[in-house]
């Protein structure tokens, strides 16, 4: 798809929601070199015993703070199945539209989970694991704390090429795979790599 959006350096706000730990990232995108820097990384720890309204204060603050940075605004989204989940994504996705709106009279562009796995690691089931290590094609590699800050690279990056201003880039290798084939001290810092998101995303649940 061509894209129809200024080809001049840009930075996008992409944001992986939810209540318990939704995460934010800010990517300098350069259109003319098809290059993608990370700017800024956060995501916000919900997970303690708290009242309601005051997790979805930190999610609107959070959203407030980093909108004043960016100029292109993009979230995980379309879920329409009612659950309890989900509501609670929809009340999420109500502060941050509250909160962009506020500060920048802006609105956010939703790409569904499963067009970001698809995107990413080239099939819509894809598991976060796999999205996590599909993204260094991209950004080169990277440690993320969890697999929510991944999601929220992921997002982002997914938007980019629906809009045609970054080109898709082969499936290749995935991490994991290149581990198989590389020197030891590599295997090694990946493995490691690997097993500290699926420790970081084991206490989040």
């Amino acid at each position: 798809m061509p894209s129809t959006y200024p080809i001049s350096p840009f930075k996008l706000l992409a944001a992986d929601l939810s209540l318990r730990r939704p995460a934010f990232t800010i990517l300098d995108v350069n259109p003319h070199i098809q290059a993608i820097t990370v700017d800024t990384l956060v995501d916000i720890d919900n997970s303690r015993h708290e009242p309601r309204g005051l997790l979805l204060k930190r999610i609107h603050d959070m959203t407030c703070q980093l909108s004043v940075e960016a100029d292109v605004f993009v979230r995980e989204g379309g879920f329409i199945i009612p659950n309890d989940c989900n509501t609670c994504l929809f009340e999420v996705s109500g502060v941050t539209d509250l909160a962009l709106w506020s500060t920048r009279s802006a609105t956010f562009a939703d790409v569904p989970a499963t067009q970001v796995k698809k995107l990413i690691r080239g099939r819509g089931t894809a598991t976060k694991e796999g999205v996590a290590s599909g993204l260094w094609r991209y950004i080169g590699f990277r440690e993320f704390e969890n697999f929510d800050q991944s999601d929220a690279i992921a997002v982002g990056i997914s938007w980019l090429i629906i809009t045609g201003i970054v080109k898709p880039q082969p499936q290749g290798y995935s991490i994991s795979k290149m581990a198989t084939c590389s020197n030891p001290y590599f295997i090694e810092s990946v493995n490691q790599l690997l097993c500290n998101m699926r420790r970081s995303h084991a206490h989040a649940i």
